[in-house]
């Protein structure tokens, strides 16, 4: 989905906001209904921000991915590296569910086990890896070293001394998905 640009949201705000005055002079509207037309339209303004509607730009992507931060990418890559969670992990994410369900507390943090692997990517600096968590209660992904990923999540920019990249996740449905060829 396209990003607003910050100059044209600012231009719609004004023209939305005139619109209102004139209507309201023009058919001499009470100012109650104008108070409510108002409060509607900076509404719609404070909800169109909040979107945050940007499409994916790889060049961008690149040089800046802080920007890109809690939104939702498309990045194709090489699998570098597949991680495997030791017992102990396994142990601790099983023990920190059945506790959570004990007690009711719904915080998914913790709580599943996750596929996890670093590509490199065209889309990125030489040399840097983004990480993919794809959770397993959607099924484990038939992949090894080498194979070529089309991955779609959310990107979690974390900033790292040593990695320019953070991950991605949410690769699973409504919204994301992974492409093994």
């Amino acid at each position: 989905m396209p990003r607003i640009p910050k100059e044209f949201a600012s231009l719609l705000q004004v023209a939305v906001i005139m619109l209102a005055v004139f209507v309201s002079l023009e058919y001499k509207i009470d100012s109650k209904i104008l108070s409510l037309i108002l409060f509607v339209i900076a509404f719609l303004i404070l909800f169109i921000r909040a979107l945050k509607i940007r499409s994916f730009d790889p060049e961008s992507f690149a040089r800046f991915p802080q920007n890109y931060n809690k939104e939702f990418i498309e990045v194709s890559g090489k699998i570098v590296r597949i991680f495997e969670d030791s017992i102990f992990e396994k142990v601790k994410r099983k023990a920190v569910d059945k506790y959570r369900d004990s007690i009711g507390d719904p915080n998914p943090k913790g709580r599943y086990s996750h596929q996890r692997f670093l590509i490199k990517s065209d889309e990125i600096y030489p040399g840097e890896t983004i990480l993919i968590e794809h959770n397993e209660n959607f099924g484990r992904l038939n992949i090894q070293r080498g194979d070529k990923v089309l991955v779609k999540g959310e990107y979690i920019h974390t900033k790292n001394f040593r990695h320019r990249y953070g991950r991605i996740h949410k690769t699973h449905p409504p919204l994301g998905w992974i492409r093994v060829n």
